[in-house]
């Protein structure tokens, strides 16, 4: 199974967990007065002692049943994945902000130097939008001047960047 329900987990689990089935040898017992103190010279028989196993209701599986059934557990289980939900989110923030306050530290430090960076980055990702893209960073012969400049007349106003978006995008929602 690729899901599974946990309180059923010790139902699953339990026939890979119980004792094998006992050996079983055929055996007589003797009582009678001429085995147990022969009257001849020979020795009595030694006292032998026997195992009996007695079967008894599993408490494990009635406890879990019990918990299975009970709706604060139902309730608790319900929490505790909101919970594991909320705190997933909360890392999400947290990796998103921390990426959001390198991004301002960054340029808040060399703006100059952040703005030459992010406008290369910009022209290496319309490069393999549209796919053209060789090395990176210019090496098809685009001038820097013409990812500056925005509007219909720029290259992220053609139509051939449109339509290349729209298909990365159609592409990525196939995907998930």
């Amino acid at each position: 199974m690729d899901t599974l329900f946990f309180p059923h987990v010790p139902d699953l689990i339990q026939a890979h967990l119980s004792p094998l089935p006992p050996i079983k040898l055929p055996y007589t017992i003797r009582v009678d007065k001429a085995y147990l103190a022969p009257s001849d010279s020979s020795e009595p028989s030694a006292p032998t002692t026997f195992d009996i196993r007695v079967a008894l209701p599993s408490s494990l599986k009635r406890t879990m049943q019990t918990m299975a059934q009970s709706r604060s557990h139902i309730e608790n289980l319900k929490a505790i994945t909101q919970i594991d939900d909320d705190i997933a989110l909360l890392v999400q923030k947290m990796t998103h902000e921390n990426s959001r306050r390198r991004f301002y530290d960054s340029l808040a430090r060399d703006p100059a130097r952040f703005i030459k960076r992010w406008v290369g980055s910009q022209q290496r990702d319309l490069e393999i939008v549209l796919a053209e893209g060789g090395r990176g960073a210019g090496d098809e012969g685009y001038a820097g001047e013409e990812f500056r400049r925005g509007g219909e007349n720029g290259v992220w106003g053609g139509d051939l960047a449109r339509e290349s978006v729209g298909l990365w995008l159609a592409r990525q929602k196939a995907a998930h």
